[in-house]
């Protein structure tokens, strides 16, 4: 799990909030049949939270329900939100975001999905977390957790902002966003990149303009596959 998850899960530091932003009220009160996830009624005999608080002094994790934060950047706060459609059979969890310029515009970051695939409820969101990006908070004790970014036009899953400084992970740097592209270089493992721009709204699809930093720049297009933030590797050029 990355380590700003950990965190808020360990501590519980988000979860002082009490009263709902207006801004998702009014937007939620447009849904019939949803109500902003409330984590007393819908983890309420949740079995690994029950282990947790029987473990002496452990702090039991908090799961805010949303965060507000300039996500657009057009200077108003907007809003996102785990939801939940509490049924006879059980819960099924949406998450969804209203940004302050177009407050009639609900945003299904990710839709309600099936309470159970495979005996496992892979589509649960304990919560969300945010700074810059939108930590998905799927998952309380395993590498689960994604997290969403504001492209510009949509919530777009795994998005890394321009100037963002990254590593490549052994790929071909091409002329164009194309596997059948002129290949300008091969980059080694942990060679450190700027990003520039890309293309692709999907992560399996969306390519990245990037400048290899080293002695000398290099600048091309690398798929979204062979980016990766852990920055504790030397560069290799």
């Amino acid at each position: 799990m990355r380590l700003a998850a950990l965190v808020w899960l360990a501590f519980g530091v988000l979860n002082a909030q009490s009263k709902p932003p207006k801004l998702l009220t009014e937007a939620v009160r447009t849904l019939p049949g949803l109500t902003i996830l409330d984590p007393k009624i819908d983890f309420q005999g949740d079995r690994l939270i029950e282990q947790l608080k029987s473990i002496p002094n452990y702090p039991v994790p908090s799961f805010p329900s949303w965060v507000e934060n300039d996500f657009d950047h057009d200077g108003l706060t907007d809003v996102v939100a785990a939801v939940t459609a509490r049924e006879k059979t059980g819960r099924r969890f949406g998450l969804l975001a209203v940004n302050s310029r177009t407050p009639k515009n609900i945003i299904w970051i990710q839709s309600l999905g099936p309470q159970v695939l495979y005996g496992v409820d892979f589509y649960r969101i304990n919560g969300v977390a945010s700074k810059e990006r939108i930590e998905i908070l799927t998952c309380i004790a395993c590498d689960a957790t994604g997290w969403v970014r504001w492209s510009g036009n949509a919530y777009e899953l795994e998005l890394y902002s321009v100037r963002d400084h990254l590593i490549a992970v052994p790929s071909d740097l091409f002329a164009e966003p194309n596997i059948n592209a002129h290949v300008l270089k091969k980059s080694a493992t942990c060679t450190r990149i700027r990003m520039i721009d890309y293309r692709g709204s999907e992560w399996q699809k969306r390519w990245y303009l990037v400048e290899m930093l080293g002695s000398k720049l290099m600048r091309g297009w690398i798929p979204a596959s062979s980016v990766m933030e852990d920055t504790s590797c030397d560069s290799v050029f």
